[in-house]
């Protein structure tokens, strides 16, 4: 039996396969892996000796399948995990490969975490002695898979029941299933961030499929992070002001009949909040809020609202400076790492913000030997922040939670991060 080993140090991750004595390699598959013929294998290098070799295997980023399945998986995530895992396997008989040179084993199946496609590591040795198990393997997944406990497990007992049906097992009858689970997919719901251990879960979920704990408020939660346009005085203005200067459009009427006798426009207008006192002059300095449009004529220049009587009198600067900072929609936020041993406060002032013991990180530790030389990174996309543990010894954890090496974690303001053992505090502000 060949010797594989899995072998991770702060450079990378490698898998390394010994050859055996009298073993040749398979040069001709090879050639055609190294080539992306198929494209569902790993790439390979080969270290020659004279009386052996070894196979070499850069899985640097990449998260093997076990790893990848202690994540929650809902039903969608494992519909397409299996069809990935059909597929390579079919690709693999197209190049007429022996499908018995493929580790079948969720420690040798790599995932591109950001891709989210699979890869085989397959062994072009003459005489290996593998063993392809389609069916157990299958079934073995069922034992490692994290399932979402929101959704309904019948789509589970059906996937059983058709490895289990007939002694031999075909492929055919569960790739129609998959496929029927994935032409099922409805849109994506709005996803919510746990306030317990920081995982993503469906906004109509009412407990969380990792912690286990209860929601609550969530659409609350929900409108935090979604930007909604302020609805005071400047955006109503704007509106009653271009009603105003509609109405006063003439309408045509035929000769000689009498027109009628207009009615006086009404003094005040109500709206749900206040009361807008229609004006045919230009504003004065003294108004809480001037509205000049260059392209109406000022004697139509209409809506001012009256200053809140709550708020003091001030200047135009200073007016105009204390609107700006409450209602403009892409006033700038900053992120902070709160050390909460020290105090000491760090600023996460890059789209990506490396953590580590090196110098050539962002921030460095430099009084903690617990922590990695590249710890982690912390990602601001798409208006959140996600943090990503870069393969450390001691690892990342999220409110007392270790996360997935390699795999994003969203962390939202007043989390704990955990590196290693020294606890920091993530601020917004």
């Amino acid at each position: 039996m060949n010797k594989i080993k899995l072998e991770k140090k702060s450079k990378g991750t490698r898998i390394i396969i010994s050859s055996q004595k009298g073993q040749q390699l398979k040069q001709n598959e090879i050639d055609l892996i190294n080539q992306n013929k198929p494209n569902c294998l790993l790439k390979m290098s080969v270290i020659k000796k004279p009386s052996k070799f070894r196979l070499i295997y850069d899985v640097t980023g990449y998260v093997d399948l076990a790893t990848y399945l202690s994540t929650p998986v809902n039903k969608i995530k494992f519909a397409d995990m299996i069809k990935k895992i059909l597929d390579n396997k079919e690709k693999v008989q197209k190049v007429c490969f022996d499908l018995s040179g493929i580790l079948l084993s969720p420690q040798y199946i790599m995932v591109n975490p950001h891709t989210l496609s699979i890869s085989f590591t397959y062994v072009p040795i003459q005489f290996f002695e593998g063993y392809f198990d389609l069916r157990g393997f299958l079934l073995g997944l069922i034992d490692i898979t994290n399932f979402d406990l929101n959704e309904d497990s019948s789509y589970i007992q059906e996937y059983i029941r058709i490895l289990n049906k007939g002694a031999v097992f075909s492929t055919y009858e569960l790739q129609q299933y998959v496929e029927e689970l994935l032409s099922a997919q409805k849109p994506v719901n709005k996803q919510l961030v746990c306030p317990h251990c920081g995982m993503k879960i469906s906004s109509d979920s009412n407990y969380c499929g990792s912690c286990g704990n209860k929601i609550t408020n969530c659409a609350e939660k929900d409108s935090e992070s979604t930007y909604i346009p302020p609805t005071d005085h400047f955006s109503s203005d704007k509106s009653e002001k271009k009603s105003a200067v509609q109405e006063q459009k003439i309408t045509p009427q035929p000769q000689n009949v009498p027109q009628p006798t207009p009615q006086p426009e009404p003094q005040q207008k109500q709206t749900k909040n206040r009361t807008v006192v229609p004006v045919s002059i230009r504003p004065t300095v003294n108004s809480r809020t001037i509205l000049v449009n260059p392209d109406i004529d000022p004697n139509y220049q209409q809506g001012i609202a009256p200053m809140p009587q709550q708020e003091p009198d001030l200047d135009d600067e200073e007016m105009g400076t204390t609107l700006l900072k409450k209602n403009t929609a892409a006033e700038i936020t900053a992120a902070y790492l709160v050390r909460k041993s020290t105090g000491e406060e760090i600023c996460v002032d890059k789209q990506e913000f490396t953590v580590g013991h090196s110098k050539t990180n962002d921030y460095r530790i430099t009084d903690n030997t617990a922590v990695s030389r590249r710890h982690l990174k912390i990602v601001n996309e798409g208006g959140g922040f996600y943090v990503y543990d870069l393969g450390s010894t001691n690892g990342t954890f999220i409110n007392g939670r270790k996360i997935t090496p390699n795999l994003p974690a969203e962390i939202t303001d007043g989390s704990t991060v955990t590196i290693a053992d020294e606890n920091y505090k993530f601020e917004i502000r």
